[in-house]
């Protein structure tokens, strides 16, 4: 069995070096959005504080974006982070959405997905 940090045994494997590597990655390409965005949520322009704000893939990796891809990716409060995934088909069909949305929208776009459904 092995140790972790504080001294805990644990079965859990550490970060390959593969892992390590995209970590990494993302905390550069966190730190860059950080001061390209000068420390805003792209969505809704607050002020982010350190334990409130995620890093945001406008293509998921699940559908072939890279989460290193400065273009790819933005940085959002937690709450607006919170909209984007909970309304994860309405950003996927309307990109855009994301960049400046009310809940008059959210609802516009979910009847129309449907319409054409």
């Amino acid at each position: 069995m092995k140790k972790t940090q504080r001294g805990y045994n644990t079965t859990l494997r550490g970060a390959s070096a593969k892992r390590k590597k995209q970590l990494l990655l993302e905390n550069k390409l966190k730190e860059l959005l950080f001061k390209k965005q000068s420390g805003l949520c792209a969505k809704c322009q607050h002020i982010l504080r350190p334990d409130w704000w995620d890093k945001h893939e406008i293509v998921s990796r699940a559908r072939g974006g890279d989460a290193t891809d400065e273009k790819n990716c933005i940085l959002l409060c937690r709450d607006c982070h919170i909209k984007i995934t909970e309304h994860r088909e309405t950003a996927d069909l309307y990109p855009e959405w994301i960049q400046g949305w009310e809940q008059d929208e959210i609802e516009t776009c979910e009847r129309n997905k449907e319409a054409k459904q």
